[in-house]
């Protein structure tokens, strides 16, 4: 009977560990459209996001576009309202970026706000920096 209760916490503990953990942590710094223009100095194996604000419900997404996955690599994106009002149409929400640095190099991370049925490339927003990747980094900076 012990073993049955203590098979039981452990399933618990683990259920609780797994699913409660979130899939693309630790997260060393965030960013915002601040970021365009700049250089982000980072080592390899290091995580970083960009919050971007996003008009989805107006027909808008954002394009990521990155020169070197070998370098950085975009690893998952979500979204999630900015305020109580944004639940109305047209009202902006938040677009993050996960990103994970894999190798040592230089690479561009571009990314355009745009409608893509549009048949000019005609971005509302864009942002562009570049990443250098440096295992003698120690602390992120730009």
């Amino acid at each position: 009977m012990k073993e049955l209760i203590y098979y039981a916490i452990f399933i618990v503990i683990f259920f609780f560990a797994t699913k409660c953990s979130n899939p693309v942590s630790p997260v060393e710094e965030t960013f915002n459209n601040s970021i365009s223009g700049k250089t982000l100095h980072i080592a390899p194996n290091s995580q970083f996001t960009l919050d971007l604000k996003l008009q989805g419900s107006a027909g808008y997404s954002w394009i990521c576009l990155i020169n070197d996955s070998a370098i950085v690599n975009l690893t998952n994106t979500t979204t999630r309202q900015t305020a109580p009002d944004s639940l109305k149409c047209g009202a902006p929400v938040t677009e993050t970026f996960y990103f994970s640095t894999e190798k040592e190099g230089k690479c561009d991370v571009k990314l355009y706000h745009l409608r893509k049925w549009e048949p000019v490339f005609n971005p509302s927003d864009s942002v562009k920096f570049s990443v250098i990747v440096n295992k003698r980094i120690k602390r992120i900076y730009y």
